[in-house]
């Protein structure tokens, strides 16, 4: 009988003091149709789920930056427990993940995440100068100067006189392209300005870039197209006459000065 007691102890005990069973976690997969992306451009995410669990729901979130993460749609698993997702995603570094929430014996499974980069442009003169000296903004023509017929407008320019400079902090932005025409403002241009046109290009650790373009009052603007690394921390763009002749009215124009951002 003290047997019996003992055994029936033991095992209302075992009962009690055992976990409740969490069951399996459900499988999601995720893919993204590209990890780079330009701004207005379709992103396409797609993946599955498993086990199967066709007609369930899974919810898409996203995160941008370090932000929280924000529930944006669900969709419905096909007969194949496979979904996808059509988005135009807006500027910047965005993270994407997918969930599937917890069902029967199986528990909530989440999908790793994928990071995807928006890139667009953003004009210089739009963004604020960490320091600017003979510097001004706006829309200016550009030689040839000397023929009124291939003369051009650039908006969002910036226009400096000899000495002049301008500098613009890229921290955070993930800047990773620098574009402009460059020449010399056609509105009241000597015929002997030459000038030398500067863009520098700064970063945190493998130094400075450096790059020259002279420009003259009787040609063509000349257009610079500047790789960057992500990590670029500032951009600078400076001139000054090349012939040493000194001068305040002739100026270069970096023509729809750009930079193509992750932000």
């Amino acid at each position: 009988m003290r047997l019996l007691l003992a055994l029936a102890v033991g095992v209302a005990t075992a009962l009690v003091a055992a976990p409740a069973h969490a069951g399996t976690a459900y499988k999601v997969s995720l893919s993204v149709s590209a990890t780079t992306l330009d701004y207005g451009k379709t992103l396409t995410l797609s993946g599955s789920v498993s086990p199967k669990a066709a007609g369930a729901k899974v919810t898409i979130q996203r995160r941008v930056g370090s932000g929280s993460w924000k529930s944006i749609t669900t969709r419905t698993l096909s007969s194949t427990s496979r979904y996808s997702y059509a988005v135009k995603p807006g500027p910047g570094v965005v993270g994407y993940r997918v969930i599937k929430s917890r069902s029967g014996s199986h528990a909530t499974g989440i999908s790793s995440t994928r990071t995807v980069s928006v890139y667009r442009w953003r004009y210089l003169a739009d963004l604020p100068t960490a320091s600017a000296t003979s510097m001004t903004t706006g829309t200016f023509t550009l030689n040839n100067s000397f023929d009124t017929a291939t003369t051009r407008s650039y908006a969002k320019s910036v226009r400096l006189l000899s000495g002049g400079f301008g500098q613009w902090s890229l921290v955070g932005l993930h800047c990773r392209l620098f574009q402009s025409s460059t020449g010399v403002d056609a509105t009241n241009p000597s015929t002997s300005a030459v000038f030398t046109a500067q863009y520098a290009i700064y970063y945190p650790v493998t130094g400075n870039g450096y790059y020259d373009k002279g420009v003259a009052a009787d040609q063509f603007p000349r257009d610079a197209y500047i790789r960057m690394a992500s990590d670029v921390e500032a951009i600078n763009l400076s001139t000054y006459r090349s012939d040493s002749v000194p001068d305040v009215v002739d100026a270069v124009v970096f023509g729809s000065a750009r930079v193509n951002c992750a932000s």
